[in-house]
């Protein structure tokens, strides 16, 4: 999880493809409408999660515009738009096969143009552990350690650590496992990208990381559970 903060104004790019990855599964379960620019004609629609394999997803063009002055062709280069609460994402991509007019599929974008620094929305789970957020981590030992979630989203985590229990440097990769609500457990690997104070006079750090290993099944599991999270939070 990347230790930038907040929403700038100048444009930034996402070039990594596990970081795009994680990025469009984000985009899916918790933006959803987004809008194509074809021929110089914008068309709104719902885009589905990514297919990894394939290197594509699809977009779902809303009832009475596929049949607009846009015409696609495959191969025709389009552009992308969306946003949420006040972050925006843009991208060039191609189709990849329109015979199905009610359903496009666009290849991956190699860059992601955005104004924030973020990959894809964090959500504050602290405290959630009994609820059925958790991560357990094993240094190595044979004796797995669980930790409670401070922040957590389809890039990486961040968990609470007491620095007077445990040594931990950036850069460090770990294996773990993810629980989630309904005790649905993903199997990760997280490199760690920052170590900062919970709080002034806590005691305790946050350990953020970001996923180097995550299968896309699991990706889009945990974009469906985050999505979840934030919609019964009216947030």
């Amino acid at each position: 999880m990347s230790s930038s903060r907040g929403v700038r104004n100048v444009p930034q790019w996402l070039t990594r493809e596990k970081d795009v990855i994680a990025h469009l599964f984000f985009a899916a379960a918790e933006i959803g409408v987004i809008e194509l620019e074809v021929g110089g004609t914008r068309v709104s629609g719902a885009m589905t999660f990514p297919v990894v394999e394939t290197r594509s997803f699809s977009f779902i063009p809303h009832e009475g515009t596929a049949a607009a002055p846009a015409k696609p062709r495959e191969g025709q280069v389009v552009r992308v738009f969306y946003g949420r609460e006040g972050s925006t994402y843009e991208y060039l991509t191609a189709i990849t096969d329109c015979s199905n007019p009610q359903r496009w599929q666009l290849e991956f974008p190699r860059t992601i143009e955005r104004n924030q620094a973020r990959i894809a929305a964090r959500h504050r789970v602290e405290g959630q552990t009994s609820r059925g957020y958790s991560v357990r981590i094993d240094f190595g030992t044979g004796d797995p350690q669980v930790f409670s979630l401070f922040d957590l989203s389809t890039a990486g985590l961040g968990f609470v650590f007491s620095p007077a229990a445990l040594s931990l440097q950036t850069e460090r990769a770990l294996a773990g496992n993810l629980t989630l609500p309904g005790n649905t457990v993903i199997p990760l690997l997280l490199e760690i990208r920052s170590i900062r104070p919970l709080s002034e006079g806590s005691g305790q750090q946050v350990c953020g990381c970001r996923f180097i290993g995550i299968s896309s099944t699991d990706q889009a599991l945990l974009a469906q559970a985050l999505a979840e999270w934030k919609a019964i939070r009216g947030g």
